[in-house]
């Protein structure tokens, strides 16, 4: 009796694999482990191969047998590829700004949408997203939410919720079927991914609750506070995909024993398996996926790059395996391996580099101010634009290559600041003006254009600026005044200081200077 109870307490601290070989030892210690506390004990623990059980659901009632069956299923349902988000639909939201800017527009995976709320002048103003999860009934693994920045305008704001949790629900608006609430977080004004903590509970449910309160930003043109999302996730798995139906057997019986739900088994079990050769297929690519990148990293590690190109070329999805490649032959090899790599895919693929072979072959470029090779690649449609892309460039002194990556991006607060920083000569001033014409804003821009141009140029380029914005009508003489530090009683005044700073500009050494000239497209 003291040994079988040394035994069973040892076994709390045994992984599920070195118990079941503990069973094939003899059939005394079978005898003493193959009983259901042990494997309810296994089924509670989560570890890096196994999520636990949902702690809700009672077993009490189940044999030794099933709870083996149930372990193996856990263990199944933890595997890599099991995981895919499993939002179905957006359903309800508090508020929305716009029709072009739904709940539907969290779920499309695109930078440039997203879901806005109405504007308030609270700024504890709270909100409500509520989605959908496909197959009736899934188990969340990771659920994330990333806040909007709102690159188009001045500043670039970001419109982040101070606090946010996620609730979930095995019925849309009956909070005792609540399984899983989040505590409240707080989030950073930052266009960054934010993962919930799940904790070790395995979290299920069919209803997936975002909740919000206060707002960080006010956007400048009505004066209101405002949230935003770009993107919200639930990656898991649905349990109809369970090698087995006791998971499906034991969460009915809890569902309907708890009146969540008044579905007979039989319907069920078609809603929990409705379209499931959409499942399977998404499945059958993350096993695949899988696949591919362990034998990436088994190429790597051979610095095998010939064969590395054709397979993180050959699935759908390629660009994610190969930002996955580029960053892991970093890791692995520095900057020599990544550099190897990328001369192999430019002579052998005509493929765009992805945002993040782009970003690595512009750090290796500027190193050795190879900027022509640059140039070329962006005239054949070579290179993925981005912000990151643009500011390596702008640390560097790059300004025209940050330009053109700016534009490429689309970002029009860093396109004007750029363009003021390679306005060294008068002719560039003509663009500069282009763009300022299509803002908003005009007197506040031109402000911060003429502080850039005071520090970076000579005091001839900024006079000459203002001189511009006062004939345009962006700015009147008093703002002039303001921003250039000088009293002008008229016009005839601001005239008089360009013509003396211009003397002083022909004259220095910086008129040799050769000229920038660059253009841009709108």
């Amino acid at each position: 009796m003291i040994i079988d109870n040394f035994i069973d307490q040892i076994s709390q601290f045994l992984a599920t694999i070195d118990v079941c070989n503990l069973l094939l030892v003899c059939s005394a210690w079978m005898q003493v482990l193959d009983v259901p506390h042990v494997w309810k004990y296994q089924l509670s623990q989560r570890d890096s191969s196994r999520l636990a059980f949902p702690s809700a659901v009672p077993m009490s009632h189940l044999t030794s047998s099933q709870l083996r069956v149930l372990l193996k299923c856990m263990r199944t349902l933890s595997a890599p590829e099991m995981s895919y988000n499993v939002i179905d639909q957006g359903v309800y939201q508090s508020s929305s700004d716009d029709f072009s800017q739904g709940l539907d527009k969290t779920l499309d995976n695109r930078k440039s949408t997203f879901w806005s709320s109405t504007g308030s002048e609270n700024q504890n103003s709270s909100d409500l997203l509520v989605y959908r999860l496909i197959n009736g009934l899934c188990i969340i693994k990771r659920i994330s939410i990333t806040p909007f920045r709102a690159f188009y305008q001045r500043g670039m704001r970001c419109y982040s919720p101070m606090e946010a949790r996620v609730v979930i629900r095995i019925s849309e608006n009956d909070e005792s079927s609540t399984t899983f609430s989040s505590p409240w977080c707080q989030i950073t004004n930052r266009d960054e991914p934010f993962e919930f903590p799940l904790g070790e509970v395995t979290v299920f449910g069919e209803w997936l609750r975002v909740e919000l309160r206060g707002r960080w930003s006010k956007q400048s043109s009505d004066n209101l506070y405002y949230v935003c999302l770009r993107n919200v996730s639930a990656f898991g798995v649905p349990i109809a995909v369970a090698p087995d139906n006791m998971v499906v057997q034991v969460l009915y019986d809890y569902i309907s024993g708890k009146g969540f739900s008044s579905l007979s088994f039989l319907e069920f079990c078609r809603k929990t398996h409705y379209n499931m050769e959409k499942v399977t297929n998404m499945i059958d690519r993350g096993r695949e996926r899988v696949k591919v990148i362990a034998t990436c990293d088994r190429l790597i590690q051979e610095s095998n790059v010939m064969l590395l190109i054709p397979e993180a070329s050959q699935l759908r999805d390629t660009n994610e395996i190969r930002d996955h490649v580029v960053n892991a032959l970093n890791e692995h090899g520095g900057t020599e391996d990544v550099m190897q790599y990328l001369a192999v895919m430019y002579h052998f693929l005509d493929v765009k580099f992805t945002e993040e072979e782009s970003y690595f072959l512009a750090t290796a470029l500027i190193k050795v101010d190879e900027m022509i090779f640059f140039h070329d690649l962006v005239s054949k449609f070579r290179i993925t634009f981005s912000e990151r892309l643009g500011d390596i460039f702008l640390t560097s002194e790059k300004y025209y290559e940050a330009m053109v990556c700016y534009c490429g991006a689309v970002i029009p607060d860093k396109i004007l600041s750029t363009c003021a920083l390679l306005c060294s000569q008068p002719d560039n001033l003509t663009t500069l003006d282009v763009l300022i014409r299509a803002c908003d804003d005009k007197p506040v821009v031109v402000a911060e254009m003429a502080a850039i141009l005071q520090r970076k140029h000579h005091p001839y380029i900024c006079c000459l600026f203002i001189m511009k914005a006062v004939e345009q009508l962006y700015i009147d003489l008093a703002a002039a005044s303001d921003i250039l530090g000088v009293r002008f009683a008229s016009k005839q005044d601001l005239d008089e200081l360009v013509n003396s700073q211009n003397l002083l500009f022909t004259s220095s050494a910086t008129s040799s200077l050769e000229t920038i000239n660059f253009s841009i497209s709108f």
